[in-house]
């Protein structure tokens, strides 16, 4: 049952911006009283605002901020001048999502993630330009999101949107199962191979391997 101080949520007329298009990129040109201006003027009562989108919008050590940015507080600025006029800020926090190249490989190239010990990582387009790779959560990534959203939680922003990730899950997509050597139990021929993950943050992992003429188990991998 929902709070009867987030009632509001049921009914926000809300206003989305992105952080990955101007004014937030590739330079800064934004104007909180400007935004606000134009979501008064279509009735909304909520702004959906971005944390980050290609950069962070406002000064920290976790999540590396627009190189244009300087001392300015995007998230802050608009918060102050959206609550003059009672429209409610929801800060979303991109947990998960991919990192341009020149922000990540730069400042970053840690928390990227990589198909193989050897590989490299897939190289994406993303809507706004420019080259971006995915982030890995089997890295320090997942200490730096975690404190980042804390630092956008202390902004005085009315409720918070992420991405549908757990950072608190190092088995994402069952991460962990990628290198799972197989050869002990599966030699060269035609097999059904199964792997059997209940989520739990410190599983056993329990391997079947079916061979047409009979059946391994292997537990405890």
């Amino acid at each position: 049952m929902i709070k009867p101080s987030h009632e509001w949520v049921r009914r926000a007329r809300t206003f989305q911006i992105e952080q990955y298009h101007p004014p937030f990129w590739p330079d800064i040109d934004f104007d909180a009283k400007q935004l606000v201006d134009v979501v008064r003027k279509y009735h909304a009562n909520a702004i959906w605002f971005g944390s980050a989108g290609k950069w962070a919008v406002f000064p920290n050590e976790f999540f590396p901020p627009h190189p244009q940015l300087g001392e300015r507080d995007l998230l802050a600025e608009t918060i102050a001048e959206a609550h003059a006029w009672d429209v409610r800020v929801i800060g979303y926090i991109p947990v998960g999502h991919i990192i341009p190249e020149d922000n990540m490989l730069i400042h970053h190239p840690e928390w990227m993630y990589r198909p193989s010990p050897e590989g490299d990582a897939p190289v994406l387009r993303h809507h706004g330009g420019g080259f971006h790779r995915h982030v890995c959560f089997n890295t320090p990534y997942r200490e730096a999101i975690s404190a980042f959203i804390a630092q956008v939680v202390d902004h005085d922003v009315d409720a918070i949107y992420r991405n549908a990730i757990d950072p608190a899950d190092p088995y994402l997509s069952a991460a962990s199962l990628r290198a799972l050597d197989m050869t002990p139990w599966a030699d060269e021929g035609r097999h059904e191979i199964e792997v059997d993950y209940d989520g739990n943050l410190e599983p056993t992992v329990r391997v079947i391997v079916r061979h047409w003429a009979g059946e391994a188990v292997a537990s405890n991998v």
